[in-house]
């Protein structure tokens, strides 16, 4: 147990502190502050090139909710933007931001993916990001795609859903050697900018109604479906997430799948005994950190940062200090609390599943002068028993006083 747990543990645990009543700071004068939830998750931003769109308030994005929205918006896109917005509600997604790209240069999807900064209807940030024309760019073009993804990936943050080209899969598929898609995983390990926000898919999907579709589309869309059924700290795979009517192109043996999977590679299972096809792996290209691992643990990281960053929006009414620290350490015990009793933390002892530190041992002097507020939080982790993941928030106290 690491340094930051034991110093959790000598505090307080969330659920000791959970019944805690909550002080009134929500802004001068006000009653308690609002519970902290979780903002939304698995808002898709899509990037790419939707040709002159069919009304006049279509913007950089602009949200479908379902494909209709999306053809009635963009009668022109690309057939890979349209296949996969087909793919994506198909599966469960149901919110979806539009990026217009305008051409599939890599200058020209690299400056798109840049704007994915605008919040999607203008109200979520988005929590994965997609670019279906990168599965058709070979060699420097894809890497330099692929860069951009990963890099805005840890800005909003999101996760950058990747394909592998086309080309390779293909290749792989007539030749049975899976030495291309593993090299196309090593050279990404090594130059993504965040390889733990970065997931990689090896096969698209073939569908009666829209043909061959990249996978990232459709993983979106999964993601939903996920963490409704099961949790954002659920993996995104298995036989409780059937991708009906979508059959892979490349089927690796078992064998096959092992070692794909020893290098970041996620793969897909055919209908045979499972009744659908199934996503088969739920790895980030972050290899070398068992933290960062797993999708699902990186979501979840993600999704308590944004959730508590949001949720005490109320701390920049209140003077920086120990009254503020003590009421930021119940609303986020509180919030944490309502995770573990929906299961994101395991199943081990109530007591020690996650934990927060705000105080003297984390905010300095200098903090307080200028107004900052350092929340570290530990909790169990869903995929190692054994094990802590660590989310650091900083607020704002003090500047609307």
């Amino acid at each position: 147990m690491n340094n930051f747990v034991r110093r959790g543990l000598a505090i307080v645990s969330a659920v000791a502190v959970a019944s805690l009543a909550l002080v009134g700071v929500g802004s001068p004068g006000s009653a308690q502050p609002a519970p902290i939830v979780p903002v939304p998750t698995a808002v898709a931003a899509f990037v790419g090139v939707v040709g002159t769109p069919n009304q006049a308030d279509a913007v950089a994005g602009s949200a479908m909710f379902n494909y209709e929205d999306f053809t009635r918006s963009y009668p022109a896109a690309s057939p890979e933007m349209k296949n996969s917005a087909i793919g994506f509600f198909d599966v469960g997604g149901n919110e979806m931001g539009v990026y217009p790209a305008s051409s599939n240069s890599p200058a020209d999807l690299v400056a798109a993916i840049a704007t994915t900064l605008e919040p999607v209807n203008g109200e979520r940030v988005a929590n994965s990001i997609v670019v279906p024309a990168l599965s058709s760019l070979t060699g420097d073009d894809y890497y330099q795609v692929a860069i951009e993804m990963s890099r805005m990936s840890a800005v909003l943050p999101a996760m950058a859903i990747l394909d592998v080209p086309a080309s390779v899969t293909l290749s792989a598929i007539e030749s049975k050697d899976m030495r291309g898609p593993i090299e196309v995983a090593i050279t990404l390990t090594r130059m993504l900018p965040s390889p733990s926000t970065a997931a990689l898919y090896g096969s698209p999907l073939s569908n009666p109604a829209s043909g061959a579709t990249p996978a990232a589309g459709l993983m979106a869309g999964l993601y939903l479906t996920n963490d409704e059924l099961f949790g954002v700290w659920s993996a995104p795979s298995g036989a409780g997430l059937p991708l009906v009517d979508y059959t892979p192109m490349w089927l690796p043996t078992n064998e096959q799948m092992d070692d794909l999977s020893s290098f970041g590679i996620n793969s897909f299972t055919d209908g045979s005994g499972v009744g659908a096809t199934q996503a088969a792996g739920a790895q980030t290209l972050e290899q070398d950190n068992q933290q960062k691992r797993y999708i699902n643990e990186v979501r979840l990281a993600q999704n308590i940062s944004a959730s508590v960053r949001d949720g005490l929006a109320w701390t920049v009414f209140e003077p920086a200090g120990q009254q503020l620290w003590g009421q930021v350490n119940s609303s986020v015990s509180l919030f944490l609390a309502t995770l573990q009793a929906e299961g994101a933390f395991g199943d081990g002892p109530l007591q020690t599943a996650s934990f927060v530190t705000v105080g003297q041992s984390n905010n300095s002097v200098a903090d307080m002068a200028a107004g900052l507020v350092n929340i570290d939080i530990a909790y169990r982790s869903n995929e190692y028993a054994d094990e802590y993941l660590e989310v650091h928030v900083t607020v704002q106290a003090g500047k609307g006083l």
